[in-house]
This record gives structure tokens, C-alpha cells and sequence, in this order.
């Protein structure tokens, strides 16, 4: 079983998701699996946990997000529409929307109620895969990293491209936000980081 991401939702529970395409929730005080997800039948690249209630997402090479209750092992909604693998996910701050990056070259943005895609971003965007997504607290940017070594900053009301951020030598695996929103780090393969 290898792990593809792993994440804490507080000090009690982790989440995991995985190349077999299931993604899992471990008791901390038990230090065992509590739930196994059927999320995809092909590897799970990413999951995320809604800062709002007990859902979370998860993505995969099946080119589809699927969201979940902790309370469910199989998925309440499925967001269709990327061509290709979609890579990675974020949830905005207020949870009724959820990002995905794909390796279509594609950010979509999906309303959490419908499962519809409401914005596509996409003109003037990455040049190649897109790895890292996060929004910010205040849920007016969502920054995203890509293969192309680009950081992309968009206005996420408008689905506007605002700034482009170079300086990394590898693809940009990571990117993050401060807690107010005022400063973005990002990582990347070649090791090095960038912050403004």
C-alpha cells in the first residue's frame, strides 16, 4: 500500500488516501484504520478535509473528485469534467466550493450544493500539470502550483489571472497560504522556496 497524501483533521484523526484508490481515516488514540473509502478504482492522488463539518475530498487519476462524509464509505457527490488525472484539491474557506487541478491544464472550481462547475480557470494559466492548490482565509485568491515551475495567483470571484510567480528550478508541488492570507509559500521538487 503506498501512500499518496496524508493529513491531520485535529490531534484525534488522520486521513489518508492511496495508489489502491481507497482513502482512509486512523484513530490517533488506537493508531488503527476506523474507515476504509471506496474513492476511486484507480489511484487516489490527493484528499482534503472541508474546513466546515465531517466531508472531505479526494482525487484521483480517474479524472474525478469525490466528495465524502466521514460518516459514509461511498461518496454523496461526484465532480465530473476534467480530461485528464486531476492532481490535487482545496477547499474554500466557507466550504460551499471546492478547487481541482488537473493534468488537463485546468482549475475548476465546483459548487459543493450541486456538484456543478462554476468557474474554469484556464486563459493564461500553467503550461503544464497542475500539483498544488490552496485558497486563502479571506477566500478571495487561490493560488496554484504546476509542472511548468509557475505559481499562479487567480482572483477567485472572476476566475482571474492576477500574477504569475517565478523563481523555482522544479515543478512546484506545494503551495500555502499564511493563516491571514498575506503571504504564500511554495515548495518544489528542486528543494527550494519562494514567499511573497
Amino acid at each position: 500500500l503506498e501512500f499518496r497524501r496524508v493529513l491531520f483533521r485535529s490531534d484525534n484523526y488522520l486521513i489518508s488516501c492511496s495508489q489502491d484508490g481507497t482513502a482512509r481515516l486512523w484513530g490517533m488514540t488506537t493508531r488503527s484504520c476506523l474507515v476504509r473509502y471506496h474513492a476511486h478504482a484507480s489511484p487516489a492522488w490527493q484528499v482534503c478535509f472541508s474546513p466546515i463539518g465531517s466531508y472531505f475530498a479526494t482525487c484521483g487519476y480517474d479524472r474525478t473528485a469525490r466528495l465524502f462524509t466521514v460518516a459514509n464509505q461511498q461518496p454523496v457527490r461526484l465532480f465530473v469534467g476534467h480530461m485528464s488525472d486531476v492532481r490535487c484539491c482545496a477547499f474554500h474557506p466557507n466550504a460551499s466550493l471546492l478547487a481541482t487541478g488537473s493534468d488537463d491544464l485546468s482549475i475548476r472550481v465546483w459548487e459543493i450544493a450541486s456538484g456543478r462547475c462554476v468557474r474554469l480557470l484556464c486563459r493564461g494559466g500553467h503550461e503544464a500539470s497542475v500539483c498544488a492548490l490552496d485558497v486563502s482565509s479571506d477566500g478571495a485568491l487561490l493560488a496554484s502550483g504546476g509542472e511548468d515551475h509557475a505559481v499562479l495567483l487567480w482572483q477567485l470571484s472572476e476566475g482571474r489571472l492576477l500574477r504569475r510567480l517565478r523563481g523555482h528550478l522544479g515543478p512546484v508541488w506545494s503551495v500555502s497560504f499564511s493563516a491571514e492570507g498575506a503571504q504564500l509559500a511554495s515548495a518544489s521538487r528542486s528543494e527550494e522556496h519562494t514567499s511573497e
